[in-house]
């Protein structure tokens, strides 16, 4: 997570944050899509900024006040920029009562719910090298990130992971869904026809992989724009993806909605160059032919 490296990071941005607002996260892709009440009130802000809902991304820090006002925003990981946009947000914020947000029925599009009877997965990726040295602090940034995601095991399949068995069907969500660098932004994910080899095998709770993904467009190349970030290599890779051992229990209870009683972890650690192929793991706005805008969907089970 880019963000986490660089502005959350000044300890000055996180006492203001833990002090003197209340920090939300969201993934906004979905919010200025959602037809709720939480979506139309985090539209309103949006809509009050540079970044308009039906344009595109609205991707940025925002401050608003209770009743929806926008107060301050800024697209800038600069510490100095994000501080003077607090600072200009508490100066013009006028503490006031407002009636609470009805919550409504949530647009059922953008709120999955997790298998029942499945486990919920903490995945944390890491892109292990592939890039060029640099003394830039914000291209260290970028190499340095870790990304952070989720991955729902069914039941069926949480039943077979405990015989020891590993069902194709968790193999192949792995491969599409989390061979991805999702360390700077969300990407796009491989389709099924774009898995060329996949082999897997869990032995003694060690889960191994040996993958093959070639992009569909693999004659488009990268432009200059974007080689500047990262190596750009064939548009065919194979990675062999190992994970710490995650026994799981054949009686564990069924896991709430809620994140945080999930404590389950997979560390996928993986080569450069699998991303890189077909433009997977560039931001959806780059200057990438492959890495057009896609709209996101509930994961797949």
């Amino acid at each position: 997570m880019l963000d986490r490296e660089s502005t959350f990071a000044n300890p000055q941005i996180v006492k203001l944050l833990q002090t003197r607002f209340v920090p939300v996260a969201i993934d906004q892709a979905y919010q200025r899509r959602q037809k709720d009440n939480e979506g139309r009130f985090y539209q309103k802000i949006a809509n009050q900024g540079p970044r308009k809902v039906g344009r595109g991304t609205t991707q940025g820090l925002y401050a608003a006040d209770a009743n929806g006002g926008l107060i301050g925003f800024t697209n800038n990981r600069g510490a100095d920029r994000v501080m003077r946009m607090l600072n200009g947000a508490l100066t013009k914020h006028r503490p006031a009562k407002v009636a609470s947000i009805a919550k409504g029925t949530p647009d059922a599009r953008y709120n999955p719910q997790p298998p029942k009877g499945g486990l919920i997965v903490r995945v944390t990726s890491k892109v292990l090298g592939g890039y060029e040295k640099t003394d830039n602090e914000w291209r260290r940034i970028f190499q340095t990130s870790l990304g952070r995601d989720n991955l729902w095991i069914r039941a069926d399949e949480h039943a077979a992971l405990a015989k020891g068995q590993l069902p194709k069907s968790l193999l192949a969500r792995l491969a599409r869904f989390h061979l991805v660098d999702n360390t700077r932004g969300e990407p796009p994910m491989w389709r099924e026809t774009e898995i060329k080899k996949l082999e897997g095998t869990i032995k003694a709770g060690q889960l191994r992989a040996t993958v093959q993904l070639q992009s569909a467009d693999k004659t488009i190349p990268p432009t200059a724009a974007s080689t500047n970030w990262i190596s750009w290599p064939k548009a065919s890779s194979t990675v062999k993806a190992a994970t710490p051992a995650m026994p799981p229990k054949a009686s564990s209870p069924s896991p709430s909605p809620s994140p945080s009683p999930m404590a389950k972890t997979l560390r996928m650690l993986f080569p450069r160059r699998v991303r890189a192929a077909g433009c997977r793991g560039t931001f959806r706005n780059d200057r990438c032919k492959r890495g057009r805008a896609v709209s996101p969907k509930p994961p797949r089970l």
